[in-house]
């Protein structure tokens, strides 16, 4: 067991990357690495926040993209998963070109391009007429990547899963107006992080919709659609006049 020697008050005699001093409340290697050296189900560093965000004791909070985001939900109904990639480290470490792309669970071979895996329930697959490894377009606002598909019971209905690292980022038309068949997810996750006063990524955080991909490439995200608003009001010679709402 990883904690033994805890538990046996012994010191700490389990591999640790990098064991500072400075996260021992006792002498090193002794005890957890808390405030208190014991384990916490209220974190004393958390009580010396005003944070509710945060609070000392974990408990459930709802992400700002999920079932409850409205009129958003019903345009994109499923919640993106997007945790490590389980076969490389970081897209620096992925070999490209090497034996990782045999790996079935990590890139699929369609038509000569090695594309993402993208696993989605298999009832909402097959709700929208999608088979496995056929080639689909996941997209919201903020952008759209081509993967391949993976119908499977492992993940509950409303939730698709792809990995947020070792994806190449590869426009096919002009970046920001194209969909990426790269596998970048990282497109289509918010860039706010998980709380205010920390940072921390928010890849499970995103609502997005997957279809069958009809071959067309372009896709206008809403970052470039309002770049492209303004260029045309700059056009008209100023800034289009707001009407107050009644």
């Amino acid at each position: 067991m990883s904690l033994r020697w805890f538990w046996e008050n012994r010191k700490k005699d389990v591999p640790e990357a990098h064991p500072l001093p400075s996260d021992y409340a006792q002498e090193f290697q002794r005890g957890l690495q808390t405030q208190s050296g014991k384990l916490e189900f209220e974190c004393n560093s958390l009580k010396r926040f005003n944070d509710p965000e945060r609070p000392p004791i974990v408990k459930y909070e709802p992400s700002w993209e999920g079932p409850h985001s409205g009129a958003m939900f019903k345009r994109y109904p499923l919640q993106l998963l997007t945790p490590h990639s389980k076969y490389s480290f970081h897209t620096q470490g992925d070999g490209k070109d090497s034996f990782l792309l045999n790996i079935a669970d990590h890139r699929v071979n369609v038509n000569g391009y090695y594309y993402w895996v993208l696993r989605l329930n298999a009832k909402d697959a097959a709700e929208r007429g999608i088979k496995k490894n056929d080639l689909v377009k996941v997209f919201n606002d903020r952008g759209a990547v081509i993967c391949a598909a993976l119908p499977t019971e492992r993940l509950a209905r409303g939730v698709c899963h792809g990995y947020e690292s070792s994806a190449v980022y590869d426009p096919m038309g002009e970046p920001g107006k194209s969909v990426d068949r790269g596998g970048c997810l990282n497109l289509l996750t918010p860039e706010r992080t998980q709380t205010k006063s920390t940072h921390s990524l928010a890849g499970a955080n995103a609502l997005v919709e997957v279809e069958p991909w009809d071959g067309r490439t372009e896709h206008v995200s809403a970052v470039f659609a309002e770049l492209e608003k303004e260029k045309v009001i700059e056009r008209m010679g100023g800034v289009a006049s707001l009407v107050p709402a009644k």
